[in-house]
């Protein structure tokens, strides 16, 4: 180009600080970069031209474009910079392996990675074998390295194995192709029998508040039925859970001073132990012997908060609420962190159900994109719901109990929560108010299996609910317990 380096650079930098301007072509920072190296290697310069960069802000745009052989950013964000952040290396193989396929040219300019990747899985019998190769390299017995890290695999005595590792997901799960830190997500699963696995991936989801990796490989037996039932899932399927985002063993994210791990299996080592621990935000937990402080640890003395005395007491209620809520604010602003702009981006907004729908289907990739089926129970059918909404055409069977109603607001949630059990009371209570027969209950107290231990009722079907709705007045405090 015949303009000088410094003017180069200073042209770039106003094309990127532009957010109506977009440069989304690898080609041409591919280009742009050469320019840029083929100037800084020019000696001398010719008519006393300066051909250092002006300032550091120049200096960090020339490694910002050295960098990034890729789509940088749309201007929908800020473009983060720094160590931490970089476009995800598994986007960064399969656009360099198969950016030149056939079937990805009539896709447009702005597109995102989940439709190239999409357009890949429909023409893979077509693709080039690099392309091919790079794209679904991963199995479930060989999982695709560029996303997922085996911690370590259990021998069974069935013959089966118990396989538990890290899912290297980008943070920023909307767009792979633009810098990113890296999440790291554990997930647990039983690889088929039969490999690869005839009817791909079952993802089991047994509900809240604590999701677990235990869920598949410890509750197996439970979900299908009897030991045939057993034996056939297992001879065909990939049976998988996960410790989502900021719980169980995928916790560490959300910790600053997490220690640092050197090793897969000590990674897992470490991380086993706060499978079980409740709280991590505000409660420090131990790894490897280390206490590592919870960030919202030293909020508790300057923002309390109590359960109400008498849950029936409006004022009570509201005042715990608001008390809550102020905690709950202050806990989160604790988690805005710099996005290496000037800008910054909150921690927290990259959890939950969204983000666990984009975890797994980055973990499908890392094993091969096999189609998946789906066995949720309470959130995990929201979950469930969620995943087939996105990407309907990757699933295959839904099994699903105890379901969740898509209402996104938590308040009206709990309203219409409150109301059916209501209804539900009052309908068992008059369709017995007028039969013997369940007026009074039909169990004797000798017949343990019929109730929880401690808590026979000997009273009528309508005291019975009276009972009920007095526990919920006390905060819905079921059990002494």
């Amino acid at each position: 180009l015949p303009i000088s380096q410094t003017e180069l650079v200073t042209l770039l930098r106003r094309c990127l600080r532009r957010r109506q301007m977009t440069l989304t072509s690898a080609s041409l920072w591919a280009l742009l970069a050469t320019c840029v190296a083929t100037v800084q290697a020019q000696a001398p310069c010719s008519h006393g031209e300066d051909c250092a960069p002006s300032s550091a802000d120049d200096v960090s745009l020339l490694q910002q474009i050295k960098r990034h052989g890729g789509d940088l950013h749309d201007g929908a964000a800020p473009a983060p910079s720094g160590p931490s952040f970089g476009p995800h290396p598994f986007f960064t193989a399969v656009w360099e392996q198969c950016k030149t396929e056939p079937s990805l040219q009539h896709l447009g300019e702005h597109v995102t990675f989940y439709q190239v990747m999409a357009q890949l899985e429909d023409s893979r019998d077509s693709l080039g074998e690099a392309c091919r190769k790079t794209a679904f390299a991963g199995s479930a017995l060989q999982p695709n390295n560029l996303m997922f890290e085996v911690g370590i695999a259990l021998a069974n005595a069935d013959g089966s194995q118990d396989v538990i590792g890290a899912l290297k997901a980008p943070l920023f799960y909307n767009h792979p192709e633009k810098p990113t830190p890296i999440y790291e997500t554990w997930f647990g699963y039983i690889p088929a029998k039969v490999q690869p696995a005839p009817k791909g991936m079952l993802f089991i989801h047994c509900g809240g508040p604590s999701p677990s990796i235990s869920c598949a490989l410890n509750g197996r037996g439970g979900w299908f039925g009897d030991a045939a039932g057993l034996e056939d899932a297992m001879q065909n399927y990939d049976i998988v859970s996960v410790d989502q985002r900021g719980m169980g063993m995928s916790v560490a994210g959300l910790i600053d001073d997490f220690p640092t791990l050197s090793t897969p299996t000590e990674k897992y080592q470490a991380l086993e132990q706060l499978k079980e621990v409740e709280g991590p935000l505000a409660g420090n937990v131990t790894v490897n012997g280390q206490t590592v402080k919870a960030p919202c640890a030293d909020l508790a003395a300057s923002h309390p908060w109590f359960e109400p005395d008498d849950w029936a007491n409006m004022s009570q209620v509201m005042d715990y609420l608001n008390k809550k809520r102020t905690y709950g604010a202050a806990c989160s602003q604790l988690f805005d962190k710099s996005d290496g702009s000037g800008g910054t981006y909150n921690l927290l907004q990259y959890m939950g159900t969204q983000a666990l729908v984009h975890d797994i289907e980055w973990l499908r990739w890392s094993l091969g994109s096999p189609e998946i089926s789906f066995l949720g129970f309470s959130y995990g059918t929201r979950l469930t719901a969620a995943y087939t909404s996105m990407f309907p055409k990757h699933v295959t069977r839904v099994a699903v109990s105890g379901v969740m109603g898509p209402i996104p607001d938590i308040l009206d949630y709990a309203k219409g929560a409150a109301l059916n059990s209501g209804q539900i009371l009052g309908f068992v209570s008059s369709q017995c108010f007028a039969s013997a027969e369940c007026a009074k209950n039909p169990y004797q107290e000798a017949d343990a299996d019929s109730y929880e231990k401690g808590y026979y009722f000997e009273g009528d079907i309508s005291a019975a609910v009276d009972t009920l709705f007095q526990r919920s007045a006390q905060g819905g405090l079921w059990y002494k317990q």
